[in-house]
């Protein structure tokens, strides 16, 4: 975890709003290379680009890794439809996040995979 003195140290553009400041900070003290946040518009691509880190929606974010490792990538999905039971999350309702990772990642899961289904029941 970066700390707050190693965010403040951080030289962040005045483009970036006081209210923004610390995301970028920590980004650049983590040595991150990208932001991932729904609020795009707050981190203009443009000023951040030149100081190596890349804005990207969540959705964006999830279809570069799916693309760059898909079975991995599938593989946590699993994880974390296991882990999800209750409150168990659909596919349906993570879609309303990332409708693109959603409609490319739904076609890699079987009904057992999906997220909000059942548990398996064991067959006597």
């Amino acid at each position: 975890m970066v700390s707050a003195n190693a965010a403040s140290k951080a030289k962040v553009p005045d483009e970036i709003s006081v209210k923004d400041r610390h995301v970028v900070g920590s980004a650049l003290a983590g040595a991150a290379n990208v932001v991932v946040t729904f609020n795009v518009r707050d981190f203009p691509q443009d000023v951040l680009a030149p100081l190596g880190l890349l804005v990207q929606t969540p959705d964006e974010f999830l279809m570069d890794l799916l693309s760059n490792n898909q079975n991995r990538v599938v593989e946590v999905v699993k994880e974390q439809a296991a882990q999800l039971r209750k409150p168990a999350l659909s596919l349906e309702a993570l879609a309303a996040h990332v409708p693109k990772f959603v409609e490319q990642v739904r076609p890699l899961l079987t009904a057992e995979d999906a997220l909000g289904s059942p548990p398996a029941t064991p067959t006597p």
